[in-house]
């Protein structure tokens, strides 16, 4: 595994560990880099902010779900897509508590909505979507 990639997991375990007692609000990317063993500076060589890495975690999961294939939301790839996000329940239920404007569930929401329009175009041969 990259050097890059460790990384970038030792401080989505970070996160996933302040979480369980400290608010996403409350986090700061000191703690984060302290927890992780690294700096501020390795942080933001990798993540813009708590949010980027929030949201890092969140496709680490969705890919780890539909890597091989496209977004097609099928009953069973939904199914597969739920069980990988209960992995990290407690992760996902303190993340999208915060309602800060960079929360989690703005980034959630633009993701979904882009791979659902991209699979009904997929499913309309390549024709792109109307608001009609």
């Amino acid at each position: 595994m990259a050097l890059k990639t460790l990384s970038q997991r030792a401080f989505a375990t970070a996160l996933e560990d302040l979480l369980r007692t400290i608010p996403m609000e409350r986090i700061r990317v000191t703690q984060l880099a302290k927890l992780a063993g690294a700096t501020p500076q390795a942080f933001y060589y990798h993540f813009r902010d708590k949010y980027d890495l929030a949201a890092w975690i969140y496709l680490q999961d969705y890919a780890a779900v539909v890597a091989d294939e496209p977004q097609s939301f099928s009953p069973q790839q939904i199914d597969r897509m739920m069980a990988q996000f209960e992995k990290r329940k407690t992760f996902y239920q303190r993340a999208f508590t915060d309602k800060s404007q960079n929360a989690i569930e703005g980034y959630v929401n633009q993701h979904s909505y882009s791979m659902a329009q991209a699979a009904v175009e997929r499913l309309q041969d390549g024709r792109p979507l109307t608001t009609q």
